[in-house]
């Protein structure tokens, strides 16, 4: 997605989230005791608009008022036979968080967990010094309208101003995609036929089709939760997104032998029909492009049955062999696309909205003990909170539960490398909080416009800088420092504030380095091993599928759908993990193996995507009857190898002998390839199609074999161990 269109839709969210956070206020803004109702309407209503689409607001908001009434009720019962004298208020809080989860993680009520959580613990915290002992089910009833009049105020705003459709963006992103596939295609043609007069726009437009299928996959992800979904699911996105991947890919291993190739002579000999492929690309002419490729195939198989082939070097005519394997499955891929379009196009769907209910999960006995260790954790911090001598108290107040709420998301986080990039997010984004709320309200005072522009603010700034969940506290903060009740000492509440949101941050990161057991770099490394044991799975498989056709094939769709979701997810977290090992020379080395291990696991499953391209082809006879057994023997050192490879990251172990076996490996696959290449004369009575597909997989088995080497060589050669 470019850079305009993600700004354009921030700016979008932005614009609704703080309009109707202006509207609440402006409702509340003449009502009794503003400080303690307006914190519950915020709260409720940022918990909906943070969602970007309607169905995904309208969900979170059921969620949201069952979840208050959950996490209210449990508070007022634990009040109502504690009290809230003494040590109780920590008590409470504590109980109704460990209560709250286990019921919500028990049936699996995810939309009501955190409001249940934190509405039952603010309830509990902000009962003291109230009245509310005195009738805690009446103060609930309050705090409970309260939020969910904000809950009300969410889903209508999200319904009526810049609602999501994602069917319209899905199908513009489309067009775009085509337009660009179609401009790659004649560009790598180009540059194969004559790479010194052509210029270099491929890696450009490589980089566009990534942002474009990104873009796609992102808005497929996020249409999951809108009401007209079922369109969606009807019309079959998720295989066209699907199918543009691959032909991503597939294109992508198109330059990539273009590029490693100075100057093809034999593709000279197809100037004609490789020119005008890409004319068929964007009208999705499948038929056409398949008769180009026709022609192509039966021209090279002239030259070879004359012996014109053997004029040109062996390098040329298996560059040409492997270009013109995975254009032929480009050429598949692009007809499926069509046919998922033209279904896609003669469908008409209704709209329909649909919930699921609520399924019982048994909770294992670790998970018990994890929610037990947060609720007692909780506890301690708002303990030690509270017996903090702030300075201006009456103003700190006022904003203590705030610094609450933000201790507990950061001491609910499940890592501690979580909890620390969570607490480094959220000290940036309060303190710019804070800076808006100060600049607005002393340019333009008190009024529930200041509110709806610093609301703006907020979550423009959190989104920008990659956190937007966390402008549900930043406008949470907001609503109490703007309330008119803090008129008297709003200068001393700013720097309470500012006081207490690093106290409040400092606390909860200590006390869940303390509780908390898990790393994420414990995590990255085990998912590491994981996708190597993985990759090497699918290796074999799509090997022995080739190597005995007559047995039932192995489905590897799902196996590639799970190490593309783990693999795309190391990415993600690699940053977090990064967090927890700090800035000293072992934490920078295991940084840069997570770096390397990601690069690899990336290309290896690239590899074999292409390898799978390949072997459509049956093995022609002659060669499964002269180098079945070595090829098998091949197959298995290499799946050997992945198994190696995993357990050497997370067993701290490194084998010079099973160095030399990679070694060995790729010596005994150029030995192989050059009784391959002495065959040439021999080969020319072979199925050209089926030549074709072996000599290009052939070529791919090499490069993953020598790929595992560079893993084993970088590895060995940094001699560090991946634990510390």
């Amino acid at each position: 997605m470019s850079l305009e269109v993600q700004l354009s839709s921030i700016l979008k969210q932005g614009f609704r989230f703080a309009i109707g956070a202006a509207l609440v206020e402006a409702y509340f803004w003449h009502q009794g005791d503003v400080l303690d109702n307006f914190i519950y309407p915020v709260f409720g209503y940022v918990s909906v608009v943070i969602e970007p689409t309607t169905r995904g607001a309208f969900n979170a908001g059921l969620g949201r008022v069952a979840g208050s009434a959950l996490g209210g009720f449990i508070a007022a019962i634990l009040v109502s036979v504690f009290g809230i004298n003494g040590y109780s208020l920590y008590v409470i809080a504590g109980l109704t968080f460990i209560l709250a989860s286990l019921i919500c993680e028990t049936y699996r009520w995810q939309a009501a967990y955190s409001q249940a959580t934190l509405i039952g613990t603010l309830i509990a915290m902000r009962a003291l010094g109230t009245s509310a002992h005195e009738n805690i089910w009446l103060y609930l009833k309050s705090r409970l309208v309260d939020n969910w009049i904000g809950i009300c105020f969410g889903i209508a705003v999200v319904l009526l101003i810049y609602p999501q459709d994602s069917r319209r963006e899905l199908n513009k992103y489309l067009n775009q995609f085509l337009e660009n596939l179609s401009l790659l295609l004649g560009s790598v043609s180009q540059k194969y036929l004559a790479p010194e007069n052509t210029e270099n726009t491929a890696n450009e437009l490589i980089k566009n089709l990534k942002k474009i299928e990104k873009a796609n996959s992102t808005i497929l992800s996020r249409s999951t939760t809108e009401f007209r979904n079922i369109w969606l699911e009807q019309e079959k996105w998720i295989d066209i997104v699907s199918s543009q991947k691959v032909l991503l890919r597939q294109a992508q291993d198109l330059l990539k032998i273009v590029d490693n190739t100075k100057k093809n002579k034999l593709s000279q000999n197809f100037s004609p029909e490789l020119t005008v492929l890409p004319l068929f690309i964007s009208q999705l002419e499948s038929a056409d492009l398949e008769l180009e490729i026709e022609k192509i195939t039966k021209k090279l198989d002239l030259l070879r049955q004359s012996g014109k082939i053997d004029q040109y070097s062996t390098s040329d005519v298996l560059s040409f062999f492997q270009f013109l394997q995975i254009l032929n499955q480009f050429s598949k891929e692009l007809k499926s696309l069509k046919i998922k379009l033209k279904h896609k196009e003669e469908l008409s769907a209704e709209s329909k909205l649909s919930f699921s209910l609520l399924k019982y999960n048994r909770i294992s006995y670790k998970r018990i003990l994890e929610i037990i260790g947060i609720g007692i954790a909780i506890a301690m911090s708002l303990s030690i909170i509270h017996h903090i001598n702030f300075p201006f108290p009456s103003a700190y107040q006022g904003i203590a539960d705030v610094i609450i709420v933000g201790s507990i998301v950061m001491i609910v986080q499940p890592t501690r490398g979580q909890a620390l990039a969570i607490s480094i997010a959220a000290m940036l984004s309060l303190y710019l909080t804070i800076f808006f709320v100060y600049l607005m309200a002393k340019s333009f005072g008190f009024s529930p416009l200041t509110s709806g522009i610093v609301f703006f603010l907020i979550y423009v700034s959190c989104s920008i800088l990659g956190f937007p969940p966390l402008a549900r506290i930043g406008a949470i903060v907001a609503a109490d420092v703007l309330g008119k009740d803090i008129y008297p000492f709003f200068d001393q509440g700013i720097v309470a504030a500012l006081v207490a949101i690093p106290v409040g941050i400092f606390i909860a990161l200590m006390i869940t380095t303390i509780f908390m057991q898990g790393s994420v770099s414990d995590q990255l490394e085990s998912g590491f091993s994981r996708t190597f044991v993985g990759l090497g799975q699918l290796y074999q498989s799509l090997l022995n599928n080739y190597f005995n056709p007559e047995q039932i094939n192995q489905d590897n769709i799902t196996l590639k759908n799970s190490l593309t979701k783990e693999i795309n997810m190391h990415t993600k977290i690699c940053k977090i993990a990064g967090f927890e090992q700090g800035a000293g020379l072992m934490g920078e080395i295991r940084k840069k193996q997570w770096n390397l291990l990601i690069n690899f696991e990336q290309q290896v499953l690239s590899q074999l995507n292409t390898l799978e391209d390949e072997l459509q082809q049956p093995m022609p006879d002659p060669i499964r009857a002269k180098f079945l057994s070595e090829l098998q023997e091949i197959v298995h050192h290499t799946s050997e190898l992945f198994i190696w490879l995993s357990g050497l990251i997370i067993q701290q172990k490194n084998s010079n002998e099973q160095i030399r076996q990679t070694f060995f490996l790729n010596r005994q696959i150029k030995s192989l390839e050059e009784r391959l290449l002495n065959s040439r004369l021999e080969m020319r009575n072979y199925k050209l199609e089926q030549l074709i597909s072996f000599s290009s997989a052939f070529i791919t088995l090499k490069e993953i074999a020598e790929n595992l080497e560079q893993i084993s060589e970088t590895l060995e050669n940094q001699k560090t161990p991946f634990s510390v």
